[in-house]
């Protein structure tokens, strides 16, 4: 009776072991796949955000070269063409400016034209201060580069 009572105790205890082994089994694989499904979650929410960030980054890009479109219209209407001008001359101009606007120093960086449509150029600069603060603060940026392109 002992030997059949030992014999059926260890059974018991092999079969709760194997339980406990396959509880464990099961525990592991369903800590994995909510691993697998929060790794999956956070990717999914990553992409979205790279999304979210492309597409603000090109409407942001748009509202900067519209930005740089309204300043260039600025400076031109303050423009005055020099005498004995020739068609294609432009001007690459580098403008320093503040939060208001307002001209701190103008650069020609790169220039075509005679000295008197340099000079015309940089003076159509200083006379459109303060510049146009854009609508979207993130577009605003202290230096400016474009180039100035009379229209023939």
């Amino acid at each position: 009776k002992q030997v059949e009572q030992k014999r059926l105790a260890e059974i018991a205890e092999k079969r709760k072991a194997e339980e406990e082994a396959e509880k464990k089994r099961k525990n592991a694989a369903e800590a994995e796949v909510r691993r697998q499904q929060e790794e999956a979650d956070l990717q999914r929410r990553m992409a979205e955000e790279e999304q979210k960030r492309a597409a603000n980054n090109s409407r942001l890009q748009t509202l900067r070269d519209q930005y740089l479109l309204h300043i260039q219209q600025h400076i031109s209407r303050n423009w005055l063409q020099p005498a004995q001008m020739t068609g294609g001359w432009q001007c690459e101009v580098k403008v320093q400016q503040n939060a208001m606007g307002d001209i701190l120093s103008v650069q020609m960086v790169n220039c075509n034209g005679s000295e008197a449509f340099r000079s015309s150029v940089e003076q159509a600069v200083i006379k459109s201060s303060p510049l146009p603060v854009p609508r979207e603060p993130d577009v605003f940026d202290k230096t400016l580069r474009f180039i100035f392109k009379p229209k023939s």
